[in-house]
């Protein structure tokens, strides 16, 4: 789904990415943590076609990324909702460029039936659990609801790359493990291949079947997962070896 080859790129003099490689299968999780200012949300951002000028290779389904994909979906840490639209709104904005009435169907930037993509609304409001929230603003939402909302937008494209960036830091242990989760069975579900950048080990041990460990400008070390997608088994001795590996290597700078 994704390979990588010797990117690079630069603000200015600032090399924030050097000669990094990484493939992530169709349909698998790649979990990447590192310290604040490794390069892991410029490494997201690129991915996402946001970001250009960059060096190196970057292929996505096989074709080499050159700009914005409609199958991308990228997800904030604060949602990214627009604030004066309603729930309904911001998810339909997945689907429509301009509003034409008060309803949210209006003009399409896909050629299909406004019915259908009210359907398809609908749908992944049930999924996620936030059809009752749908008239309401982002400002009347809890943290995990507005999270449920920004990750509809993506879904309702029908998009099989899902771009997670620190998507739980700011919520409470409950609802964060939620989240989770919830990535994890959409994931699981849709088929969906999920890169998401944490810090925090745990997270990064469920949700990502490789963990990418960066430090500052490029990828330390690749680590397999056999845990992830489990939980309740920190008092698992291989669990904690592997927790105390990604540790190691995320603040202790060991080269193995």
């Amino acid at each position: 789904m994704i390979h990588i080859k010797s990117l690079g790129y630069s603000y200015g003099n600032e090399e924030v990415l050097k000669d990094v490689h990484l493939n992530i299968p169709e349909k698998t999780t790649c979990a990447v943590i590192g310290p604040s200012g490794c390069g892991k949300t410029t490494l997201l951002y690129i991915l996402a076609g946001l970001l250009k000028g960059y060096k190196g290779e970057v292929y996505v389904s096989g074709r080499p990324l050159a700009g914005v994909r409609k199958e991308t979906g990228i997800i904030l840490q604060d949602g990214g909702l627009l604030p004066w639209k309603t729930v309904g709104e911001n998810i339909a904005l997945g689907i429509y460029a301009k509003r034409r009435t008060k309803m949210p169907a209006s003009l399409q930037v896909r050629k299909e039936d406004k019915r259908v993509m009210q359907e398809k609304i609908d749908n992944v409001l049930c999924e996620l659990d936030i059809k009752a929230h749908c008239d309401k603003f982002p400002s009347q939402l809890s943290g995990g609801q507005k999270q449920r909302a920004a990750i509809a937008r993506a879904l309702v494209t029908d998009s099989d790359l899902l771009l997670f960036d620190e998507i739980s830091s700011a919520l409470d242990a409950v609802t964060k493990e939620k989240i989770q989760e919830l990535i994890l069975r959409l994931q699981q579900k849709n088929g969906l291949t999920l890169m998401t950048i944490t810090h925090s080990i745990e997270e990064a041990i469920f949700l990502g079947q490789q963990i990418v460990v960066m430090e500052k400008s490029k990828i330390k070390q690749i680590i397999e997962n056999p845990y992830y997608g489990k939980r309740m088994l920190y008092s698992d001795e291989a669990y904690y070896e592997l927790y105390q590996v990604v540790r190691t290597f995320l603040y202790e700078g060991e080269k193995r």
